[in-house]
């Protein structure tokens, strides 16, 4: 008897198909650079970095460490993803949506000596369509084993309400 192993055999029941983000779609890529659309209070500079075989460095994001620095950027829409940089000087932020506290967040990454640039570091979707203000808010603060309290915001990515043109779409292997 201890060297039987009993299975139950069950009959596979097939799960109910989940749709992730329905009627979400993309609508537009804001740089941070895009002066006409982001409103920069306190001290705010560009945060260079090299790629490839560049010689110079191009910038990459408006990086801010000091206490009360702040970004605001308006927006059309129901989704938006703000990307900026996981680093290993990476501060905290408290994001405000539409006035109101939404999320702190912390931008420190540095596991196996990686950091991550360009990437989402804030989100948030299913909003009623129309306009909206983001507003990060630098707390000048960081976590004991970060490097510093820089947060990095590259720009914005816009997401609207509507149905997705692959929905209809079918295809086969045969």
């Amino acid at each position: 008897m201890l060297n039987q192993i009993k299975i139950k055999i069950q009959k596979s029941v097939p799960h109910q198909l989940e749709v992730s983000f329905p009627n979400v779609v993309f609508d537009r890529n804001v740089s941070i650079f895009s002066k006409d659309e982001w409103k920069l209070k306190g001290e705010w500079k560009p945060y260079q970095v090299r790629s490839g075989r560049e010689t110079k460095p191009k910038n990459h994001a408006m990086a801010a460490g000091k206490p009360g620095s702040e970004i605001e950027f308006k927006f059309n829409g129901s989704g938006i993803s703000l990307t900026g940089d996981w680093v290993k000087d990476g501060g905290i932020a408290d994001i405000y949506l539409d006035g109101k506290l939404h999320r702190t967040i912390d931008t420190y990454y540095n596991f196996s000596n990686q950091q991550h640039k360009g990437v989402s570091i804030w989100h948030t979707f299913q909003l009623k369509p129309g306009n909206h203000t983001v507003k990060v808010i630098v707390k000048g603060e960081k976590r004991p084993e970060s490097a510093g309290t820089a947060v990095n915001i590259s720009g914005a990515l816009i997401f609207r309400t509507a149905p997705k043109k692959s929905d209809n779409f079918k295809f086969s292997f045969e």
